[in-house]
């Protein structure tokens, strides 16, 4: 009896011993949310860069290549960099400030979801409406519509396909499958709330 006694003692002492609780599920999913996050935010970062680059280009293009109506072109191209990149470093800093908040909550993970996903629909559209923009830019600087022979409009509907095919696949690599994941997470947060 003695040894059963012994046994029932440590048995209740070790019950009776605090645990390191385990993660809770909910708070790994806020955990890979949190990683999501980070890479949406080198995705704009990089973006950013890209951006900056590319009107450094813009700005020097005049210079490099004196063609007629460059100038024109790489005004309005700029401009078009500048309106890009102000917008894009107001998202960066309201995904900056919404991904700050301690504890990261449902609501502004779908926030931060809500906010990229606008933000790649817009990129898209600025992409498709940029083609004729900046054709339009093209066929000016030839002179007139007589000048246009049909090999023109062939390279402008290849140039739009091909705009259209790269846009969406670079949006969907940058930003398509990390909106996927988080897109996961808080449908499981949902479940385990």
């Amino acid at each position: 009896m003695t040894e059963l006694e012994e046994l029932k003692a440590v048995l209740r002492v070790r019950l009776n011993e605090k645990r390191p609780e385990a993660p809770s599920v909910h708070q790994g999913l806020l955990r890979r949310s949190s990683g999501t996050i980070t890479s949406l935010k080198r995705s704009l970062r990089f973006e950013l860069i890209a951006c900056v680059a590319f009107l450094v280009l813009t700005i020097i293009s005049p210079l490099v290549l004196p063609a007629k109506g460059m100038v024109i072109y790489a005004a309005v191209v700029g401009s078009y960099c500048l309106l890009f990149l102000g917008y894009l470093s107001r998202l960066a800093r309201k995904l900056n400030r919404l991904h700050r908040e301690v504890p990261s909550t449902l609501r502004s993970l779908e926030s931060i979801h809500s906010i990229i996903k606008e933000y790649t629909r817009l990129y898209f559209r600025l992409c498709m409406l940029s083609v004729p923009v900046f054709f339009g830019l093209a066929i000016a600087t030839l002179g007139s519509w007589s000048s246009l022979k049909a090999e023109h409009f062939f390279i402008i509907a290849a140039w739009t396909i091909i705009i259209y095919i790269f846009s969406k696949w670079y949006l969907r690599y940058l930003y398509g499958n990390h909106l996927a994941e988080l897109q996961k997470n808080i449908n499981d947060l949902k479940i385990h709330d």
